[in-house]
């Protein structure tokens, strides 16, 4: 499906390019991901009709007796893959959407429900800045006493590995409280916000786990 403009907040525009839940996940399994954590419906479409519904919005070509995955998809799906790690925001707004964002190296690639069509998703990659700064004008909306809920989790089965609450603190100060590390609550100014958020989020490489 064709791309359409997102907008975070006035600064921080980012490209949702659309597929279906269950194309997203079949090209998952094809990479041999059969269970996946994120913003899915439990309904599944027959593999034949999943397939012609990838080609006919542009998301896969065939090439010989397979399939080839297009860009940008191809692209944010190898992002996903690379820490198979996630971080699901939920703002107090009950009509603001909830976000999966699959951490890579280089950035996020987010994830959101489509408000036009049922069981679809819009996908977009970010870069690490770009999400952060997005993150930071969401919370910047908070009233003062209002809280944004990180969770992040394993990509593969879902399991929670930390939580992150940021609230805001008057004008320009939040206050983030983590279960992950020796240091559960941190209060911080708007131009450490970054900084902060960056260090609760920080991992290993290697084992996928929280440094402490």
């Amino acid at each position: 499906m064709d791309g359409t403009q997102g907008r975070g907040a006035d600064s921080n525009c980012y490209e949702l390019y659309f597929i279906r839940e269950d194309g997203l996940k079949l090209l998952l399994a094809g990479l041999g991901e059969t269970q996946w954590y994120g913003l899915f419906s439990e309904a599944n479409g027959s593999a034949n009709r999943i397939l012609a519904d990838l080609y006919q919005s542009g998301v896969i070509d065939w090439e010989g007796a397979g399939a080839a995955v297009r860009q940008p998809y191809a692209g944010m799906l190898a992002a996903m893959l690379e820490k198979k790690t996630c971080v699901t925001i939920q703002l107090p707004d009950p009509a603001a959407p909830v976000r999966c964002c699959y951490l890579s190296r280089t950035g996020m690639v987010m994830t959101q429900k489509s408000r036009r069509e049922d069981r679809t998703l819009g996908m977009a990659k970010l870069s690490a800045e770009s999400w952060l700064g997005l993150l930071e004008e969401e919370c910047a909306r908070l009233d003062d006493g209002e809280s944004c809920l990180l969770t992040r989790r394993s990509s593969r089965d879902g399991q929670v590995q930390a939580t992150i609450r940021i609230c805001r603190d008057g004008l320009r100060s939040y206050r983030m409280e983590s279960d992950a590390g020796p240091a559960r609550l941190v209060c911080c100014e708007r131009e450490a916000f970054g900084n902060r958020l960056r260090e609760m989020l920080q991992t290993d490489e290697a084992t996928g786990r929280y440094m402490h």
